[in-house]
């Protein structure tokens, strides 16, 4: 996070863990502002889904990431990426936390796809530019 960036504030059951969690990446110095939406966002989902929920469970890890099928790609795979994060580290203090396979993360990318010129399109762009034709 940032110096001028206020720390997120958590209200779920899992406030304690979702602040020593973000703590923990600030003194690795991978803490992104990023980390602190995709964390609020996660606790924000918390409180009205599971209000008690003190671990992350596979249907509650799925139910969360349903929220963001409106999101670009990239950020779907960044939250997993997030959420995977902090169950691993839930998961140095207890050993049945529930941790998502990395192969399960939402695919990354979305629907571009490149353009190739053909020759005499480049041959004609060459040309509109002053170069000397192939």
């Amino acid at each position: 996070m940032s110096a001028r960036t206020p720390v997120p504030w958590f209200r779920s059951a899992l406030t304690a863990s979702l602040a020593a969690f973000l703590v923990y990446r600030q003194g690795l110095g991978t803490c992104h502002e990023h980390l602190g939406v995709a964390l609020r966002h996660l606790d924000r989902f918390l409180l009205g889904a599971a209000p008690g929920a003190r671990s992350l469970d596979r249907e509650l890890l799925a139910s969360w990431l349903a929220t963001l099928a409106g999101r670009s790609p990239t950020t779907r795979r960044n939250y997993f990426r997030i959420a995977r994060q902090f169950c691993l580290f839930l998961a140095r203090h207890d050993p049945g936390t529930y941790v998502p396979d990395a192969s399960s993360c939402p695919r990354g990318g979305g629907d571009f796809r490149p353009y190739l010129y053909s020759a005499g399109e480049i041959r004609a762009l060459r040309e509109k530019m002053g170069t000397v034709p192939i």
